[in-house]
């Protein structure tokens, strides 16, 4: 016979979930079933409210990485349920998942915190740049010459829309001057 340790009743083994980490008991656990069911069904309550009500990426203030010592965006952070704000203690860039080779993505992710070199938003999905006209083009092995800074994808697309082109660009920028003064002086 086994004692539950929540309420105190005394079952065989058959109402008692097997658990091989306890010898001890038999290799079985130690709420019976029902108990057992109750913490699960509180546990998951409970975590589904914290993660509800809690995502560490909602808050906006920065969060100092040990690693680096820097104040970054939370976005440049693992999830980590066990820690009190939700995320690992050291960024992407400096993470253990990244000790081995710290990528130049991440790098780059946390020397521009997270945001777009151009518009400067910050972003969860950011996109390496790189000149179309080296490497032929789209090719996902590039030769590294011709990657430029992160952008999001909104920023990115502009710039393959107008095909890298400089001179495309300066007249999109006159036009929408040109026409936002017309507007201002009508």
């Amino acid at each position: 016979m086994l004692v539950c340790f929540t309420c105190k009743n005394s079952y065989g083994p058959e109402k008692f979930y097997k658990d091989v980490q306890r010898p001890g008991r038999g290799s079985r656990g130690i709420y019976c079933k029902e108990c057992h069911k109750g913490h699960t069904a509180r546990r998951s309550e409970r975590l589904s409210k914290r993660w509800a009500s809690e995502n560490p990426y909602d808050n906006v203030k920065p969060k100092k990485c040990p690693g680096c010592l820097r104040q970054l965006n939370r976005s440049l952070f693992y999830r980590c349920s066990s820690n009190h704000d939700g995320l690992q203690a050291k960024c992407k860039g400096c993470s253990g998942r990244n000790q081995n080779v710290r990528t130049m993505f991440d790098a780059m992710v946390c020397e521009q915190q997270g945001r777009c070199f151009l518009c400067e938003k910050p972003t969860f999905r950011l996109t390496q740049d790189h000149n179309h006209k080296c490497c032929g083009g789209g090719n996902v092995v590039r030769c590294g010459k011709c990657e430029r800074r992160l952008l999001c994808d909104t920023c990115n697309w502009a710039l393959g829309q107008a095909y890298d082109s400089p001179e495309l660009l300066r007249k999109m920028a006159n036009y929408i001057e040109v026409y936002d003064q017309m507007l201002l002086s009508v």
